[in-house]
């Protein structure tokens, strides 16, 4: 059965070794709380959920198709690439 935190982590529950499920940023904002450091809470969404999004919205291949277009010393190819990718995952349900 599949938990809360299997797709969702607290700030509070996040350290560096939470970088593969949440990123560096989510990561580096739990130590900050463990270092009583003031963070405005929040959560992090976990990369099982983000997959999961990518999966059931059936988008992945789009995104894989829009990632080939990029040319790679380009940088308004990847700003191209990156806003198309953005309005796909916000345009999915």
């Amino acid at each position: 059965m599949e938990k809360r935190n299997d797709y969702v982590l607290w700030f509070e529950e996040c350290d560096l070794t939470s970088i593969p499920l949440v990123g560096g940023k989510n990561a580096s904002l739990g130590e900050l709380l463990k270092a009583k450091i003031p963070v405005p809470p929040g959560f992090a969404v976990t990369t099982k959920a983000y997959t999961l999004f990518l999966e059931q919205g059936q988008i992945k291949t789009e995104i894989f198709r829009i990632l080939d277009g990029i040319k790679v010393n380009d940088m308004d190819s990847g700003e191209e690439a990156s806003k198309a990718i953005r309005a796909l995952i916000e345009s999915t349900p």
